[in-house]
Protein backbone atom coordinates (compact mmCIF):
# COMPACT_ATOMS: atom_id res chain seq x y z
CA UNK A 1 0.00 0.00 0.00
CA UNK A 2 3.03 2.79 0.46
CA UNK A 3 3.90 1.78 -3.48
CA UNK A 4 0.66 2.97 -4.09
CA UNK A 5 0.79 6.01 -2.08
CA UNK A 6 4.07 6.88 -3.74
CA UNK A 7 2.25 6.56 -7.07
CA UNK A 8 -0.02 9.37 -5.87
CA UNK A 9 2.25 11.69 -4.93
CA UNK A 10 3.96 11.44 -7.97
CA UNK A 11 1.06 12.03 -10.12
CA UNK A 12 0.07 15.25 -8.35
CA UNK A 13 4.04 16.45 -8.70
CA UNK A 14 3.53 16.05 -12.17
CA UNK A 15 0.36 17.99 -12.17
CA UNK A 16 1.93 20.86 -11.69
CA UNK A 17 4.96 20.65 -14.49
CA UNK A 18 4.47 23.18 -17.18
CA UNK A 19 2.82 21.91 -20.39
CA UNK A 20 4.62 19.45 -23.30
CA UNK A 21 4.04 22.87 -25.54
CA UNK A 22 5.67 25.03 -22.73
CA UNK A 23 8.54 22.65 -22.14
CA UNK A 24 8.78 22.73 -26.63
CA UNK A 25 9.19 26.57 -26.08
CA UNK A 26 11.98 26.65 -23.18
CA UNK A 27 13.98 23.98 -25.10
CA UNK A 28 13.50 26.09 -28.15
CA UNK A 29 14.59 29.53 -26.13
CA UNK A 30 17.80 27.30 -24.73
CA UNK A 31 18.45 26.38 -28.63
CA UNK A 32 18.86 29.77 -29.70
CA UNK A 33 20.77 31.14 -26.44
CA UNK A 34 22.81 28.29 -27.19
CA UNK A 35 23.63 28.90 -30.93
CA UNK A 36 24.18 32.58 -29.94
CA UNK A 37 26.90 31.65 -27.52
CA UNK A 38 28.25 29.15 -29.76
CA UNK A 39 28.33 31.84 -32.15
CA UNK A 40 29.75 34.44 -29.91
CA UNK A 41 32.98 31.91 -29.02
CA UNK A 42 33.23 31.17 -32.43
CA UNK A 43 34.09 35.35 -33.38
CA UNK A 44 36.64 35.12 -30.27
CA UNK A 45 38.13 31.86 -31.44
CA UNK A 46 38.67 33.21 -34.65
CA UNK A 47 39.75 36.86 -33.08
CA UNK A 48 42.41 35.41 -31.22
CA UNK A 49 43.50 33.26 -33.99
CA UNK A 50 44.12 36.45 -35.69
CA UNK A 51 45.80 37.88 -32.75
CA UNK A 52 48.46 34.83 -33.00
CA UNK A 53 49.13 35.40 -36.53
CA UNK A 54 49.77 39.46 -35.95
CA UNK A 55 52.14 38.80 -32.93
CA UNK A 56 53.73 35.62 -34.39
CA UNK A 57 54.46 37.63 -37.52
CA UNK A 58 56.24 40.90 -35.35
CA UNK A 59 58.32 38.18 -33.53
CA UNK A 60 59.67 36.90 -36.63
CA UNK A 61 59.97 40.24 -37.87
CA UNK A 62 61.91 41.00 -34.94
CA UNK A 63 63.87 38.58 -34.99
CA UNK A 64 65.23 39.12 -38.68
CA UNK A 65 65.65 42.62 -37.82
CA UNK A 66 68.02 41.55 -34.53
CA UNK A 67 69.76 39.07 -36.63
CA UNK A 68 70.83 41.90 -39.68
Amino acid sequence: MAGSSRGRSKLSALDNQPTFAKRIEALRQCAVSLRDAAELVRSEVEHMDAAQERFAARAASAATRKKS
